[in-house]
C-alpha cells in the first residue's frame, strides 16, 4: 500500500449563501426540484417520484410552516486548493 501526503500550499473555502424571494414555503420543493432533487428524479419512476414531492412539501411545510412569501437562502459550499 503507498500512501501519498499532498501539500496544500494554498486554499480557499467559503460559504456562499443565494437569497431567493418565493411566494411560498411550498415553492422550495419547486426550487430544488431543478437541482439537489435531480437525482432522485432520474432513479424514481415518475408516479413514484411525484409521490416522493407530495410528501417531501408537506414535510417541508409542517417544518417551516406557511409562510407568504419566503426567503430561501440556498447555500453552496466553494473551495478550491493548489499545490
Amino acid at each position: 500500500m503507498v500512501v501519498r501526503l499532498v501539500l496544500v500550499v494554498e486554499q480557499h473555502v467559503r460559504l456562499q449563501v443565494y437569497g431567493h424571494r418565493l411566494a411560498s414555503t411550498g415553492e422550495v420543493v419547486e426550487w430544488v426540484r431543478g437541482t439537489s432533487l435531480t437525482r432522485y428524479a432520474a432513479r424514481l419512476p415518475d408516479e413514484l417520484f411525484s409521490e416522493y414531492l407530495d410528501t417531501y412539501r408537506s414535510r417541508l411545510v409542517q417544518t417551516l410552516g406557511v409562510q407568504e412569501p419566503y426567503f430561501y437562502p440556498f447555500k453552496r459550499i466553494l473551495f478550491w486548493g493548489a499545490r
